[in-house]
């Protein structure tokens, strides 16, 4: 089959392509790169309260090591929420200010959206109906959202405890999102699909080819609840 001139031009941006993506919207805090349509690195911390200490120090870290400098990179994904308030605003900081002159394009990527959309082939492969993506909120609570298996959205964001998210759940839903649920309904494949910078890069090359990118200094995070402050204990 002959190829169109099209898709040649098509094929040939996705392969020159660079994403940076960045995700601080839970406490994992993790940075990955994006070249040739593949993930190269991904750097990921798994402790709370760090984000404001080590988020640009992962991305300077991960650009030294794959030798690609901030003049290279085409793209920046972020995830922009729901999750944690003070993550994501930490990430949108980082992001706004190597965005700033939007050479760079920033690419605003919703945080379910972004495991939902990794999880198509799996839910494909499992014939699943729906995809539900459920990830950890405040306290006992989850941030959820039914999407279709290629990834689109079939209800707003809510926020559910477990018993409320599990009385949802039909057995051929595609469970995603939290790798410490304990639902006993659908197929669960939850701690292979929790929230990375892996998956906002996957989403983000997507999403910068349709041009779904936007000035820097427009970007807030979607927060879906108020502030809680917390008390530090000593």
């Amino acid at each position: 089959m002959a190829i169109k001139e099209d898709d040649r031009t098509s094929n040939q941006l996705t392969l020159n392509t660079t994403i940076l993506a960045i995700d601080s919207s839970t406490f994992i805090c993790s940075v990955a790169l994006m070249k040739q349509n593949e993930i190269i690195a991904e750097y990921s911390l798994s402790l709370p309260n760090i984000h404001d200490f080590v988020l640009a120090e992962l991305v300077r870290r991960i650009l030294a090591d794959c030798e690609i400098t901030v003049e290279e990179i085409d793209a920046l994904a972020i995830s922009s929420g729901p999750g944690s308030f003070t993550g994501l605003r930490i990430g949108a900081s980082i992001a706004k200010g190597i965005c700033f002159d939007n050479k760079i394009k920033l690419l605003p990527i919703e945080t379910l959206f972004s495991v939902a959309y990794a999880a198509k082939k799996i839910a494909n492969l499992f014939k699943a109906k729906r995809i539900l993506v459920a990830i950890p909120s405040y306290k006992d609570l989850m941030y959820t959202q039914f999407f279709s298996t290629n990834a689109e959205p079939l209800s707003k964001v809510e926020i559910q405890t477990e018993t409320q998210v599990e009385t949802g759940i039909l057995p051929n839903d595609l469970v995603c999102g939290s790798p410490n649920n304990n639902f006993s309904k659908g197929i669960n494949v939850g701690k292979y699909f929790f929230p990375s910078a892996r998956f906002v890069a996957i989403s983000g090359l997507d999403m910068f080819h349709q041009g779904k990118y936007i000035p820097a200094e427009n970007f807030i995070p979607k927060y879906f609840q108020e502030f809680i402050p917390k008390l530090i204990k000593k």
